[in-house]
């Protein structure tokens, strides 16, 4: 998404999320962003599954993932957001 950086303000336009048995978590355990929320992006980073981002308004715990062999938080894919119109 052009555009797209830290401090970027954005809003989550799909807050649609299942629980996917690659992952070390579960959907029920997360703080999940809101449709129609506003946030600010505290990182981003590249995966095999394309952009993802943390927010700032959203703090999550850290989990261990087996395929990059390291804990981290989870992310949100950049998708499920949109830059804000300032």
């Amino acid at each position: 998404m052009k555009g797209i950086e830290k401090r970027t303000s954005v809003v989550c336009v799909n807050d649609n999320f299942k629980d996917a048995s690659e992952n070390p978590f579960r959907i029920s355990e997360l703080v999940l962003p809101v449709l129609g929320n506003r946030y600010t992006i505290r990182d981003i980073s590249e995966t095999n599954y394309g952009i993802g981002v943390l927010l700032e308004e959203i703090k999550n715990r850290e989990y261990y993932f087996e395929n990059i062999n390291q804990k981290r938080e989870p992310i949100f894919g950049i998708s499920r957001f949109e830059k804000t119109k300032e």
